[in-house]
């Protein structure tokens, strides 16, 4: 069906793929020759680096490297307008597509590409692309929405300092430095506890599958609406994980001044927690989501089965 001239329906595509990869560039490469030649919609495709990509290597023919050279864009977080995010890599390449658009209020639907690897996120084989984004084309899908987690820092003046959205996990630990941090934790205003560890996760249930799982946290369907504390390595028997409902407001500050916890999401180094300070976190309202072709959708809840029983063993029996 390349070449029929039709539409896609998202004219603004950002095409992101894993860095240092090899086979992912070859496949962005031949995406976006199959998006320009095939739909004619598409008024740009970001990309994050358009040399990399380059015309040249894409079409062997002088006319198309014409009629093409404005519509493959160098992607700006501060400016681009796109209207889908098209990834191409596994779970760390989804989060940090996520990632790109943490100035943007809602984020794009993103549509994501495995490069045969089993992920959690990567839903598509890249090797099915055409027919996948065909029947995108077609409108033959549905949404499956994640819920994101939101943090400030708030300095002791009560502004914000800092902002930032997660798809799988805010994490305050103790960084470098060797000695524990002190933590003071209020849920909705209310003192809950202090705890002296390593750290804590602040999990989704798309995170629960990820660092809060290896410091022994829950596992949590992807639709269930509750944030898990987990705690790394605590200086207590007794300190079990909990997930709290959505929209409550969770509030970490430093208890006894040991060192300066530092603050990460996703894998993205923010800054230190300094006294005084705030961190403030709530899983509300924002979501990403995930484009689920029709014929998939069916599937969804099997699949998030044998990943579990698969990837991660889940219910193993011990073997004599």
């Amino acid at each position: 069906m390349e070449g029929k001239n039709q539409n896609f329906n998202f004219t603004k595509p950002f095409i992101i793929y894993r860095i240092e990869s090899e086979k992912a560039l070859v496949f962005a490469r031949k995406m976006v020759k199959f998006l320009l030649t095939t739909f004619s919609d598409i008024k740009e495709i970001y990309i994050e680096k358009p040399e990399e990509v380059n015309l040249n290597a894409i079409f062997e023919n002088e006319e198309d490297k014409i009629k093409y050279e404005n519509k493959l864009i160098k992607f700006d977080s501060a400016k681009e307008e796109s209207d889908i995010c098209i990834v191409i890599g596994g779970d760390g390449s989804c989060l940090w597509a996520n990632s790109c658009y943490k100035n943007r209020i809602n984020c794009p639907p993103f549509i994501t590409f495995h490069l045969g690897t089993l992920g959690y996120l990567a839903i598509y084989n890249i090797e099915n692309y055409k027919e996948i984004l065909l029947e995108l084309s077609e409108k033959k899908y549905t949404f499956e929405t994640r819920n994101l987690v939101s943090a400030n820092i708030i300095d002791s003046n009560n502004n914000i300092r800092e902002h930032f959205k997660a798809l799988n996990e805010i994490l305050i630990e103790r960084g470098s430095d060797l000695k524990m941090i002190s933590l003071a934790i209020f849920i909705d205003n209310i003192h809950f506890t202090e705890v002296s560890c390593d750290g804590l996760i602040f999990a989704t249930p798309t995170g629960s599958s990820a660092y809060s799982l290896s410091a022994r946290g829950p596992l949590l369907h992807y639709n269930v609406e509750g944030l898990i504390i987990t705690s790394i390595c605590p200086f207590s028997l007794s300190f079990r994980p909990i997930v709290v409902p959505k929209n409550m407001v969770l509030e970490c500050k430093i208890g006894r001044y040991l060192c300066e916890p530092c603050i990460s999401y996703d894998g993205e180094v923010g800054n230190k927690l300094l006294p005084g300070e705030t961190l403030r976190i709530v899983m509300g309202d924002d979501k990403l989501s995930f484009i689920i072709l029709n014929k998939y959708a069916k599937e969804r809840n099997m699949l998030w089965k044998n990943k579990i029983v698969q990837s991660l063993g889940w219910n193993n029996s011990f073997k004599i």
